[in-house]
């Protein structure tokens, strides 16, 4: 949108002075064809169903131009696929964000001795750290010791303290 500031000069000339708006109202500017400056241009972005003003419409962690060219994601759905876990976190957990059958999935299975085996798919490239807690909601989880490297096989990791209740988590990060 432009916007007009008016201008006084000595005489009996006056007038305004247009300048290009520098908020986005989220339509077209043909002056600038990329509002939010993200890479992918006003038309590429409507026929996405994506924000014109937002460089990550969705908030999934993608910005539009990696869900459009790059991970063939929706940039207006954070879960593409709709499996639970949003497009961002799928990346980096080495899932394909386009199949709801590509899950980070934990099995865990009762040992004797009360003792637990967890295991899921590691993905070369990535680092899994596991984590145990007594309650969902507890701020503090407790991280076991060693980071596991996936290598495209199956991971695993043995709880042998024998607690009535303890939830798991996996933290996944992109290895350098």
């Amino acid at each position: 949108m432009q916007s007009a500031s008016y201008c006084t000069h000595s005489g009996f000339a006056s007038g305004f002075v247009l300048q290009p708006g520098t908020a986005c109202n989220g339509l077209p500017n043909e002056l600038n064809p990329d509002n939010d400056r993200d890479g992918l241009s006003d038309s590429e972005e409507i026929a996405a169903g994506s924000n014109l003003c937002k460089s990550d419409t969705d908030d999934d962690g993608l910005r539009d131009p990696e869900e459009v060219l790059i991970y063939g994601t929706s940039p207006a759905r954070p879960d593409t696929d709709s499996d639970g876990m949003n497009d961002g976190p799928e990346i980096i957990a080495g899932t394909i964000p386009t199949d709801p059958g590509s899950v980070l999935k934990v099995d865990c299975m009762l040992l004797p001795g009360a003792r637990r085996k967890l295991s899921w798919f590691g993905v070369s490239g990535r680092l899994y750290t596991l984590q145990y807690s007594a309650s969902l909601t507890a701020p503090d989880w407790k991280s076991y010791p060693v980071e596991l490297t996936g290598s495209d096989s199956e991971l695993s990791v043995i709880d042998t303290v024998s607690a009535s209740t303890r939830f798991y988590c996996i933290r996944v990060r992109v290895a350098d």
